[in-house]
């Protein structure tokens, strides 16, 4: 079957995808029931994709709403405009488009994006009729039912001020997002704290039961006095991480974040993100970060995180580790059910006196996952009291857990 791709509207003088980063991103300018219902637009099918592809994470495909379940298509001057929203996060991509009728529509989003993944052609047309919208390319075509856009739900953007490197906002969300809780019982645990202060910014994340913090320094391109707070759901980290990966190509690539009204909003190239914020206030966590430390060991990340998932296969369940540090040599030791043992021994740079603690194997895991060293330092007091993991410097990041007792 010939899939030729239908060449009457090509797109004329594609835009510079720079160009777009620089559009607001906002809400529409022009209010929703001004615009025209009818549009008419094409697109290049790798560019929709992509954009799509950075929605899918927030919009609902099955939802007792059924305009959550859709995409906002909106023309703009330099292309097109989509949006997703669940109403507690909201996403916007902008794509460059031949706009032949500017307006609006909204159309099911995982229709489209399932069509769009199995044409063979480079381009798509999309051409709104009574109650549907047609996407087309060469002969192929889908008619994909559509719903108002008037009732799409708004949103409150946070107006973007403070600049700062989209490489280290996504590196400190990676290092802490682990810790953060899954239950949603626990509240404002479900979510990542970040700060913003002076030049630098914070992100922490706990469970209750652990605690990674990271540190980015000067990331800001200016100064913030006084300091900002805000803790995002646990939901938006996905939505933030896809964004941030998909526009910082190198740590020149800036990310724009406002706060406001209990939203946060970021900006990074041609998207926008913006998310409620969690209400509450979160733990202070300088409590547990122990001043001091009586002991401290270092090993080599690898061979350690190896021993580690070797010993815990003992016990998968409660994945609990006993670890005993002697002289130059750190012993790992687990056992579960019938009976089934297992230890390793490796390397270690301590002198101290010979000591033991239990901890969770999973935790320990994901708290030296983050450190970028190649060995990972680990502060001690009594083998009940916190233990902190670090890198070399032990401002960047770290991970603290509590120790579990052993028999």
């Amino acid at each position: 079957m010939n899939m030729a791709v239908e060449t009457e509207n090509p797109i004329q003088d594609p835009v510079n995808p720079e160009e777009l980063s620089e559009f607001s991103l906002s809400e529409s300018k022009i209010p929703n029931s001004s615009l025209q219902e009818s549009l008419k637009c094409n697109f290049k099918i790798s560019d929709l994709i992509r954009a799509l592809s950075v929605t899918e994470s927030v919009r609902q495909s099955i939802s007792t709403i059924p305009i959550l379940s859709h995409i906002l298509i909106e023309s703009e001057p330099l292309g097109v405009k989509l949006t997703a929203s669940d109403t507690g996060i909201t996403v916007q991509a902008s794509v460059p488009a031949k706009v032949d009728v500017p307006g609006s529509t909204t159309v099911h989003g995982k229709s489209l994006m399932d069509f769009l993944k199995t044409l063979a052609g480079d381009m798509v047309k999309f051409d709104q009729k009574p109650a549907r919208v047609r996407v087309s390319s060469g002969r192929s075509r889908m008619d994909i039912p559509r719903l108002n856009p008037l009732d799409f739900p708004s949103f409150s953007a946070a107006d973007p001020r403070h600049k700062v490197s989209a490489m280290k906002l996504a590196r400190v969300f990676e290092q802490v997002l682990k810790a953060m809780s899954s239950d949603p019982s626990r509240g404002i645990l479900c979510g990542i704290s970040l700060t913003l202060s002076g030049k630098d910014m914070t992100a922490a994340g706990t469970d209750g039961r652990r605690l990674h913090l990271a540190l980015a320094k000067d990331a800001l391109t200016e100064s913030v006095d006084p300091s900002i707070s805000a803790v995002l759901p646990r939901e938006s980290i996905p939505s933030i991480l896809k964004i941030l990966s998909m526009s910082a190509q190198d740590e020149q690539s800036m990310a724009v974040l406002g706060f406001e009204s209990g939203y946060l909003s970021i900006k990074s190239g041609p998207y926008l993100f913006v998310s409620r914020v969690v209400e509450g206030t979160y733990p202070d966590f300088s409590k547990i970060i122990p001043a001091s430390a009586a002991k401290m060991a270092s090993v080599q990340k690898d061979i350690f995180l190896q021993a580690l998932k070797r010993v815990r296969l003992a016990d998968p369940k409660t994945a609990t580790v006993k670890l005993l540090f002697k002289p130059k040599e750190l012993r790992l030791f687990a056992a579960g059910p019938n009976m089934l043992e297992s230890e390793d021994v490796i390397d270690v740079d301590y002198d101290g006196e010979e000591f033991e603690f239990g901890v969770n194997s999973s935790y320990l895991v994901e708290a030296i996952d983050p450190i970028q060293d190649k060995r990972v330092f680990m502060d001690m007091n009594g083998n009940l009291e916190p233990v902190t993991v670090r890198g070399n410097d032990a401002g960047i990041y770290r991970g603290i857990l509590m120790p579990v007792r052993i028999s």
